[in-house]
């Protein structure tokens, strides 16, 4: 077998880096990660997963904040000054 070629005497080329197909080959995923494009998808998934849930908290945290901080005082004071009955909240 010649240098250079594969089993079926075709040219060995590596990926070409520019293209989308030769970045995301499983080839250059083996060379760029040392791991192969299955468990790079599942950390890339574990990763969006993580952010997702931290963007959740974060508008959760957010919604709570502005609903026990800012609404709530605001319904309790009337009805601690037994002012329920006149409306004015």
């Amino acid at each position: 077998m010649e240098s250079g070629k594969n089993y079926r005497g075709q040219k060995i080329t590596r990926p070409n880096f520019w293209t989308r197909r030769g970045r995301f080959s499983p080839e250059a995923q083996v060379k760029k990660f040392g791991r192969d494009k299955k468990k790079t998808d599942l950390a890339d998934y574990l990763l969006f997963l993580f952010f997702a849930f931290l963007a959740f908290f974060f508008f959760a945290a957010f919604f709570l904040f502005a609903i026990f901080v800012v609404h709530l005082p605001s319904l309790i004071i009337p009805l601690k000054r037994k002012k329920l009955l006149t409306g004015h909240f």
